[in-house]
């Protein structure tokens, strides 16, 4: 090697001043700057040498470093670099084939089965086979000979491999397919069968737990740990198809976190129980109809009455049945009708004793008593129509028709028809229909007339306003004419009226009953529905004209059969959906009294409850759709109501922000808020010119609202799962309630949601309660005491966590600000989807015993320090006794008499005093390291937060014994024996607490158990 140096003045000089194995290995010639080994290099020995070199004329010094690589040749035997000669690795039996293992080894043999393949270039061993460690296979041990070569020479060496057994194979159940016979009605509540899986994977854990679905779940239980099926309540045989129920439990291993089974097969059989009486199986419906002006001997007259039963009569049970009047029949029936049993068994002939008359009475309720072979007798009943014909004479009416023009998008379409004074019901087909020459032709221009059916087509494009319009109506039969009086109101109803209205039912009632007169005065508005204006006018204090009841349904939602409403008021602008069901809700006693009704549900979007399972517990937000083609048309006689025909969308995500609308549009959607001016930008997008830049948004909204005494009413906050509010806000006075989201009145009924957000200013501490429908938590970070600063608030929950930050909170804290201003507290039960949903009972409490030993002191006393110090415990699926919250958090608890303790990372310790009475209390929390002191008490409390997580410890001063609280464990020292008690919860297992590992340590030694 030569090393050269320039110098335009003189020739350089190189000295070198190496370490000690370069110096005996190399020189430099001082003139030419040759470096020269002198002595043989082994690469084995070192591959390296590092030679510093100085090059000087005299005067000027430089230094440079130098590397000298020592090139390999083959003039070793390859060697394994082992002292035991045996590689050992561990496999999981279910590895990617081809995957490398990490070993960069040459095999030679041991691999008999192929299940490993080496690259005879890099030495890594692969997967070659599928590996599996259960029977019959058993593949666990591998024990190979390898040998490296270079050609020439040659080194062996040994590979073990072992194969890790893991979860791959799911449960099955043995047998797969089960049967059981249950008596229906009789065993009720009651365990009926219990099916058995195993874990095929070896060792087995044999921690198999079983489910049921959901649906499956509504008439039976299953017991996770037994498999032990129990029906809920009683089994009917006729409510289900030919007797039988399937339902398919799944196991899970692992604890129910591992794989889980192909379903099982359980049949029921329901074995019949004569428990029913017969019913009218012909004529459909129990519906029959005689017609009027007809003489009871005319043959025509007659109905066909068929029983039958449910009961199974290959059992004995059922028909044949008979069939008679009930001694609760009116007298007017036994004046009108007959029965009379037919030749066919179970058939009976239904007559008329007379000429019936539809004007009359039009329709008749028949209570038959109904009886089975065993003499297991009801009432059915049957209903009998007169019918019409045209025998009455006609005369004028009146009616009237309201129009709810939804955004003014209404298609041409039949909004009622014409109404005359008739008593017949079914005679338009004798009747034609005309405008008559008195309807003002600005009116008539809107609407059609049908000839033949007298239907009224309100045209495309007709404006708001009131429309009167008269009819020439002529019966062909009769030979008779009338006129028939329209006043028809039509009413825009805006996109906000909708969007933002309020609902609730009505219990037992029809649409017809809420929309019919009761008389037929038109004017004096004598409908329930026009009560219903009246009094929503009444507690928003408005006229009953600016309250719009634009949606009536019939309905049946579970337990509740009646009206569905939804309306709302309106001066300027419309009212918001919570302001009117809030408002309503605050006078729904009232209402109710008013009117003689029953409102059992205030505003029935689904996702406030968390019973109707819409999204099982999940985000969930409802959107109202509108059809805008086919609104409603309600009819009640002299009465038609043309309505918006809403339908109700569930999407189980939390709501997302209203889309940007690619046009400036016009009216009370307007882009821009408050008078602002739409603009377009010019790459096309939207802009708003507002009256200045400092009070107003981007889109011309307040940017603040200033309260003394008053309050805003908003909508809702949506139905999400983790959400995350922002709040902002400025006060002058050091207490005030910032926001309130929740019921504002008390449980008006059971199934009111209870779920609530209150945020507020408690001298100078902002607070925020949250309750998801179990317990309220609380959580708070304090914020400078000043009213000239706006103060940022952040608070966002999940299942079992809530935080606040206020980023600005400007406390002087010795810990970082960003800490200072931020609290998260921990729930443990404040699981909203499943606590709600499930009634948790403690119905075990099972213990366990440990014997303790006493460490002595060097006086031959025992020591009465205890210490739980650094137990690392499995805080698995479920809570343990101790916790681990992202990661690991040690925590280090000392009841002890020595006066201080010393706080460390991580560490957190309760300081004490020497007492010789036992009754002073500690509070030590991690946040502010606060102790508060009593005395006089009867025992020693002592409470560790950790986050909001408490662990509560008491030493009762009678007894001398010590309790530990926590969660939902309890472990309790008596004398020298410590008991376990670990609580479960019915159905689920919310609150099972596994405690694996405790610890109890001494001064100088720690017991484990």
């Amino acid at each position: 090697m030569v090393v050269q140096a320039v110098d335009k003045d003189t020739s350089p000089e190189f000295r070198t001043d190496p370490p000690p194995h370069v110096r005996d290995n190399f020189r430099i010639d001082p003139s030419t700057g040759e470096i020269w080994n002198i002595k043989k290099l082994d690469r084995e020995t070192e591959k390296q040498y590092r030679i510093p070199v100085q090059v000087t004329d005299g005067k000027n010094v430089r230094d440079r470093q130098y590397w000298i690589i020592v090139n390999d040749q083959n003039d070793e035997p390859p060697k394994f670099n082992l002292e035991t000669g045996i590689y050992e690795t561990e496999v999981e039996e279910d590895l990617t084939v081809g995957k490398g293992t990490g070993i960069r080894l040459v095999i030679i043999s041991g691999n008999e089965a192929s299940k490993f393949h080496i690259n005879s270039e890099t030495g890594v061993i692969s997967v070659n086979k599928e590996l599996d460690y259960d029977a019959p296979i058993n593949d666990r041990n591998f024990t190979m000979e390898v040998r490296v070569s270079d050609g020439l020479r040659y080194d062996t060496t040994v590979v073990k491999i072992s194969v890790i057994n893991v979860n791959d194979i799911s449960p099955a159940f043995l047998p797969v397919e089960y049967s059981v016979t249950v008596l229906e009605n009789e065993e009720c509540d009651k365990v009926i069968i219990s099916v058995y899986a195993y874990d095929p994977d070896y060792p087995s854990t044999g921690d198999i737990e079983y489910s049921l679905s959901r649906a499956e779940q509504s008439n039976f239980t299953i017991d996770a740990k037994e498999g032990s099926i129990r029906v809920k309540g009683c089994l009917d045989r006729e409510s289900t198809p030919r007797g039988t129920m399937n339902i398919f439990p799944i196991a899970f291993d692992e604890g129910g976190d591992g794989k889980n089974s192909e379903p099982s097969s359980v049949q029921i059989f329901i074995k019949d129980v004569n428990d029913n009486h017969p019913y009218i199986e012909s004529p459909p419906d129990k519906y029959a109809q005689f017609m009027e002006n007809v003489a009871p001997q005319n043959i025509s007259n007659v109905v066909v009455i068929r029983l039958n039963d449910y009961d199974n009569a290959t059992e004995g049970n059922g028909c044949p049945c008979t069939l008679a009047f009930d001694q609760s029949t009116p007298t007017n029936v036994f004046e009108s009708f007959d029965v009379i049993k037919m030749e066919d068994e179970n058939q009976y002939q239904l007559v008329t004793k007379k000429t019936l008359d539809r004007e009359a009475q039009k329709f008749y309720v028949i209570p038959f008593l109904t009886t089975d072979n065993k003499g297991f007798s009801g009432i059915r009943t049957l209903t009998v129509e007169v019918g019409d014909q045209n025998d009455s004479p006609m005369s004028d009416g009146e009616s009237k028709i309201l129009v709810y023009n939804y955004m003014s998008s209404f298609p041409s379409i039949v909004i009622g028809s014409v109404y005359v004074t008739d008593a017949d019901d079914y005679d338009v087909d004798d009747k034609t229909f005309e405008f008559d020459p008195s309807t003002p032709s600005e009116d008539q221009q809107f609407f059609e007339i049908n000839f033949n059916t007298g239907n009224i087509t309100m045209k495309r494009g007709t404006g708001a306003g009131d429309y009167t319009l008269v009819v020439q109506v002529t019966d062909n039969v009769r030979k008779e004419k009338a006129k028939g009086t329209i006043h028809i109101t039509v009413i825009d109803l805006p996109k906000e009226a909708v969007m933002e209205s309020g609902s609730f039912l009505i219990q037992d009632r029809s649409v017809r009953d809420v929309i019919s007169q009761r008389n037929l005065n038109v004017y004096e508005g004598t409908s329930l529905y026009d009560g219903l204006k009246e009094e929503l006018g009444n507690i928003f204090a408005v006229a009953s004209q600016n309250v719009d009841i634009f949606h009536l349904v019939d309905t049946e939602k579970s337990e509740f059969k009646g009206v569905e409403v939804r309306f709302n008021v309106h001066g300027s602008p419309y009212y918001t959906s919570s302001h009117v069901n809030g408002i309503l809700m605050q006078h729904k006693n009232e209402i109710e009294s008013n009117l003689q009704i029953r409102i059992p549900v205030v505003d029935d979007n689904m996702c406030l409850y968390e019973d109707s399972l819409r999204c099982n517990g999940t985000s969930c937000q409802q959107e109202l759709r509108v059809d805008k083609n086919k609104p409603l048309v309600l009819s009640g006689y002299t009465s038609t109501i043309v309505g918006v025909k809403i339908t109700e969308e569930y999407t189980c995500k939390c709501g997302n922000l209203d889309p940007q609308p690619r046009a400036c549009p016009e009216g009370y959607e307007n882009y821009c808020f408050n008078g602002g001016t739409c603009n377009y930008t010019s790459s096309g997008g939207l802009t708003c010119s507002c009256l200045d830049d400092i009070n107003y948004g981007p889109r011309c909204e307040l940017m603040t609202g200033r309260f003394k005494g008053g309050f805003a009413w908003f909508d809702s906050l949506g139905t999400c799962e983790e959400p995350t509010l922002r709040l902002t806000f400025q006060s002058e006075n050091p207490s005030a309630v910032l926001l309130y989201n929740g019921p504002i009145v008390a449980s008006p009924y059971n199934y009111y949601p209870k779920d609530f957000l209150y945020i507020v200013l408690n001298n100078w501490v902002v607070e925020a309660y949250l309750n998801l429908g179990s317990e309220t938590s609380r959580v708070y970070v304090p914020i400078e005491p000043t009213s000239f600063e706006a103060f940022d608030i952040f608070l966002s929950w999940t299942t079992n966590t809530i935080e606040m930050v206020i980023p600005n909170c400007g406390m002087n804290n010795t810990i970082e600000s960003s800490e200072a201003c931020k609290r998260t507290y921990i729930k443990f039960q404040m699981i909203k989807f499943k606590i709600i949903k499930y009634q948790t009972k403690l119905h075990s409490l099972q213990f366990k015993r440990y014997k303790l030993k006493n460490k002595l002191n060097k006086k031959g006393k025992k020591k009465n320090i205890f210490h739980i110090d650094g137990c690392k415990v499995r805080c698995g699926p479920r809570w343990s006794f101790a916790v681990t919250i992202n990661g690991q958090i040690t925590c280090k608890i000392v009841i002890s008499k020595m006066k201080s303790l010393r706080e460390r990372e991580n560490t957190h310790s309760l300081k004490s005093q020497t007492v010789k009475n036992l009754n002073i209390v500690w509070l030590f929390e991690i946040t502010r390291d606060e102790i508060l002191k009593r005395g006089d008490l009867k025992h020693i409390r002592i409470t560790f937060f950790m986050t909001e997580i408490k662990l509560i410890f008491i030493w009762e001063r009678s007894t001398r014994d010590i309790q530990i609280l926590m969660m939902s464990a309890i472990i309790v020292f008596e004398g020298d024996e410590m008991s376990i008690a670990s609580l479960s919860s019915l159905g689920s297992e919310i609150l099972k607490i596994n405690v694996s590992k405790f610890c109890l340590c001494s001064e100088e030694e720690s017991y484990h158990m």
